[in-house]
């Protein structure tokens, strides 16, 4: 809820004009690893088309969402601008610290961030979505 709050608040003063789509929770999808991989059951996103992922690792979650034609992508959620951690909202991510907006793959839509997401590359195969969290 206090993320949802920090988000509305960035639309109200930041002066976007897109609106959220709600502010229910995003799910943390469960993964294992193999190698350098976290593997991710693309069972996930029958009911969800995005999701967040937890590992130890790394300074914030990651963000992944299912595109058109069975392709994935994962972002990691730190503003480029400041650090700050960035919060879905719909079909965007917003980092509730200085208002910057991103796509749903991380790409910049609103300053004062000047740089993309870190995206992490992905491999599937019938069943699965493979990140790759160490060599990028």
């Amino acid at each position: 809820m206090k993320k949802c709050g920090l988000i509305s608040a960035a639309l109200v003063y930041g002066g976007s004009s897109l609106m959220l789509e709600g502010c229910a929770s995003v799910s943390y999808f469960p993964y294992s690893e193999e190698k350098n991989l976290l593997v991710i059951k693309k069972s996930n996103f029958v009911k969800d088309k995005y999701g967040l992922i937890e590992y130890k690792n790394l300074p914030a979650p990651i963000y992944i969402t299912k595109l058109e034609d069975d392709n994935y992508s994962a972002v990691l959620l730190e503003c480029t601008h400041k650090r700050c951690e960035v919060s879905p909202a719909g079909n965007i991510l917003i980092c509730p610290c200085h208002g910057s907006e991103y796509s749903n793959t991380g790409k910049v839509l609103q300053p004062p961030a000047d740089k993309d997401l870190y995206s992490f590359r992905i491999k599937t195969d019938s069943e699965n979505i493979y990140v790759n969290v160490k060599n990028n």
